[in-house]
């Protein structure tokens, strides 16, 4: 709005109307120039955002493609379907036993006590009994087996014997046919 509208126009309003609008077209030239700069940077830093992003990508396409090699490479292992279920077999087996793992912590944290305390001293006494029983039982698994194998080399021997007994007639008796033989002759 120009300040002439209610007034004259004197040189001293003229000149100062002309000094604001200057100043406002200086302030304006320096807005424009600093968006300039900004849009520069601006544009700047999106170009080199992009210039990123393509070398992420190439670098995400080289990753995917050294995985795939080494996936096909696995593929090819696990046709050979024995290898397959060994591999099946051993996955189950560990996991089982992560589980047994887990259950045995779980128990152990559970029964904590100490040798002082009545339940513990119970314990210890109970743990001691079944250790003995143990290695009892053990004894005579032993002493069982070790008489089973007596017995059967017992069984063996007399089998042997018999057969000499049986092997010693017949090459009498070949001894025999052989003779009549000669004689016949």
């Amino acid at each position: 709005m120009s300040s002439f509208t209610n007034q004259k126009p004197t040189p001293a309003l003229v000149k100062l109307e002309w000094e604001k609008k200057n100043l406002e077209l200086k302030k304006l030239k320096k807005q424009v120039s600093d968006l300039k700069l900004h849009e520069s940077a601006l544009v700047t830093r999106i170009t080199t955002k992009e210039q990123e992003i393509h070398r992420l990508q190439t670098e995400l396409q080289d990753m995917k493609n050294s995985v795939v090699r080494p996936q096909k490479e696995m593929r090819d292992i696990m046709l050979d379907r024995s290898v397959n279920m060994l591999f099946q077999r051993m996955r189950d087996q560990l996991k089982e036993t992560k589980e047994k793992l887990k259950q045995s912590q779980e128990d152990l944290g559970a029964a904590t006590f100490s040798r002082e305390s009545r339940q513990g001293r119970l314990l210890l006494n109970r743990i001691r009994i079944l250790q003995k029983e143990n290695e009892d039982l053990g004894t005579q698994l032993y002493e069982g087996n070790l008489h089973k194998l007596q017995l059967e080399n017992s069984q063996q021997k007399d089998w042997i014997e018999e057969f000499k007994k049986y092997l010693t007639e017949t090459m009498e008796w070949v001894n025999r046919l052989e003779e009549e033989f000669d004689i016949k002759q």
